[in-house]
């Protein structure tokens, strides 16, 4: 009997996920703007994008956490996710809309690039292990 085995590439999760975000985070001020009656309340609820960037934080932790036990060894993709949290927490602290998108996407880019640092050098790992 064979066995199917599929893997999830926890990079390229965390890489939909910070896209998304960042999606997110550029086009509610553009939706907010041009329909204040549609009813945006998800886009702006503190509690949806607490949510999202929590799921995206963790997806980065353990995707980050594979690569670094398993193949590289290297903690700069770490340094990218800790810039993350930090864009985001100040997101979080900031009551002006569009500061808080901006410091939002900021966060959603580091925590993309932390995913293709970690990717790139698990990847360069495989090839030419040292």
């Amino acid at each position: 009997m064979k066995r199917s085995s599929h893997k999830i590439n926890l990079d390229a999760l965390g890489v939909s996920a910070s896209t998304i975000c960042l999606i997110h985070c550029l086009a509610t001020p553009i939706l907010v703007s041009i329909s204040p009656l549609l009813g945006t309340a998800l886009l702006e609820n503190e509690l949806y994008e607490g949510a999202f960037i929590a799921a995206s934080v963790f997806i980065g932790i353990a995707s980050l956490n594979v690569g670094y036990k398993n193949t590289h060894k290297r903690k700069s993709p770490f340094l990218y996710l800790l810039v993350a949290i930090i864009f985001f927490i100040i997101g979080f602290i900031e009551h002006d809309l569009v500061w808080s998108m901006a410091l939002h996407s900021m966060g959603s880019i580091s925590l993309a690039a932390a995913h293709i640092v970690n990717w790139k050098m698990g990847k360069e790992r495989k090839i030419c292990p040292a």
